[in-house]
């Protein structure tokens, strides 16, 4: 949008020199319009699923080049909380029947919350293989853990579970992110579920269909 163009523009210094101080102040502004922006698509994204607008295009996915994909995406805030994330996926991949897009969607919210709530030091590991019927990946954290008479709730939208409280300041968002992902699994005729200890972590569960062979 029109802030996020200028706020590069002004840090590109293409309106003069910055000092440091400007530019600390013009990078906090750009995490703050980023967040911004971030939590208006959640609001967005939620709203087409809930009217059932959403569509899916159901085609071959090997979701453990999705998960590489994924992890690649969330390896900066791994690093930068020295967070050692450790993926087991067979070669090929399993194939599912369902979107890549959205497959992708539900991993970035998985992994990302993995990281959010895993103290520095932690371990998350991400892993995926196939049953009879269903792809299935499963992504473990050492994080904070979640209560039990909480654990369904993450699902329902705009909740922020008790963790919240412990962790960074301005770090979260409006309490979407599950839902949207619970709600694009189940568009997919998969499921995305929990399991957690307190003080132990957190094991997320994503079934997709088995891309099953054409009959002979």
């Amino acid at each position: 949008n029109a802030l996020s163009g200028y706020l590069d523009l002004l840090l590109m210094e293409l309106r003069g020199p910055l000092t440091d101080a400007q530019r600390a102040d013009l990078q906090r502004m750009q995490r703050s319009q980023r967040h911004l922006t971030s939590l208006i698509n959640d609001v967005l994204n939620f709203a087409t699923l809930d009217v059932g607008h959403t569509e899916f295009t159901i085609a071959p996915v090997n979701v453990g080049d999705v998960v590489r994909d994924v992890e690649e995406l969330v390896s900066p805030q791994c690093a930068a909380k020295q967070i050692h994330c450790e993926l087991e996926i067979p070669s090929p991949g399993p194939t599912a029947a369902a979107d890549r897009e959205r497959v992708a969607q539900i991993l970035l919210n998985v992994l990302a919350n993995a990281v959010k709530y895993t103290d520095p030091g932690g371990r998350i590991h991400a892993s995926c293989g196939a049953t009879a019927q269903a792809v299935r990946v499963v992504v473990t954290d050492s994080g904070r853990g979640i209560p039990r008479d909480q654990l369904e709730r993450i699902f329902d939208p705009f909740v922020q579970v008790e963790r919240r409280l412990t962790s960074a300041a301005g770090d979260g968002g409006v309490g979407l992110g599950l839902a949207i992902s619970r709600s694009l699994a189940e568009g997919m005729n998969g499921s995305l579920t929990v399991e957690s200890e307190l003080g132990v972590g957190s094991t997320f569960t994503l079934l997709l269909p088995l891309l099953r062979p054409p009959a002979t």
